[in-house]
C-alpha cells in the first residue's frame, strides 16, 4: 500500500469515525472503500472525444493544403494581388 496524506473537513471526519466505528472497521479501511467507488465512476481509460462531438469534424483539417499559411496568407486570402489599402 502506498500512504497518502488527505485533508478531511471537520463533517468529513466525523462521517468517516462514524461509519468505521459502527462497522467495526479502521478508519483506513472506509476512506480506501470510498475512493475503490469513487474511481469505479470515474476513472475512464482515455480514448479521446466521442465520434459524435462537434470538435471531433476538425480533427485533421491542417493535414492538406498550404503549410506555408502565416507567412503567405495575403496571397492565400487574395490571390496574386493584395488588397487595396
Amino acid at each position: 500500500m502506498v500512504r497518502k496524506l488527505v485533508e478531511l473537513d471537520p463533517a468529513q471526519a466525523d462521517a468517516v469515525k462514524r461509519i468505521a466505528r459502527r462497522r467495526r472497521v479502521p478508519e483506513a479501511s472506509v476512506l480506501r472503500e470510498a475512493v475503490t467507488d469513487y474511481l469505479a465512476g470515474h476513472d475512464q481509460p482515455e480514448s479521446g472525444p466521442p465520434a459524435d462531438h462537434p470538435l471531433w469534424a476538425i480533427v485533421g483539417i491542417g493535414k492538406h493544403g498550404p503549410t506555408d499559411g502565416s507567412v503567405n496568407y495575403k496571397r492565400d486570402l487574395y490571390g496574386e494581388r493584395e488588397p487595396k489599402a
